[in-house]
């Protein structure tokens, strides 16, 4: 552990950016610092090279969110579930889609970040909240589905 530098860690970290890993890079830098502090608390190492790696860290690339296609934003010429471009509906943009929706509707947010899968950002409140909402998801989503098929038969008839 004393003997890996900082200039062997930046090379690590650059050829994980190189990649286009960026997310996985930031995790590495994280993992590194913490370990480097493990080693410094137990006398394993003499410093810490992986203090303010973030410093130098290639810029990330701008976020380039997965497409998403909202069913009422459609001609009424073509069905609400013909995207018309197959190619680039992912189910990721579908769950941006869904969560989009239900949340103009004024949904539940618990609800509907339980429906998503997604865990409360308050770690504490996570680990103890197992609500599953199963009842509010089952009508929720029923909601949903029935408006879609609404708009699909309106379409249908157009």
């Amino acid at each position: 552990m004393k003997a890996i530098t900082r200039p062997e860690l930046v090379e690590l970290l650059h050829g994980i950016e190189e990649r286009g890993a960026h997310n996985v890079a930031k995790k590495y830098r994280q993992w590194l610092s913490q370990i480097f502090r493990f080693g410094l608390a137990k006398s394993n190492a003499d410093a810490n090279p992986a203090t303010a790696l973030d410093v130098v860290a290639a810029p990330k690339p701008e976020t380039r969110h997965n497409p998403q296609q909202r069913p009422h934003e459609r001609k009424k010429t073509r069905p609400a579930r013909d995207t018309g471009d197959k190619d680039h509906q992912t189910g990721h943009g579908f769950r941006h889609l869904l969560s989009t929706e239900l949340n103009s509707r004024a949904y539940n947010r618990d609800w509907i970040e339980c429906q998503l899968t997604h865990g409360d950002h308050n770690e504490i409140r996570d680990t103890y909240n197992h609500a599953s909402y199963l009842e509010q998801h089952c009508q929720m989503i029923q909601e949903w589905a029935d408006s879609a098929d609404a708009l699909y038969s309106e379409t249908k008839r157009a």
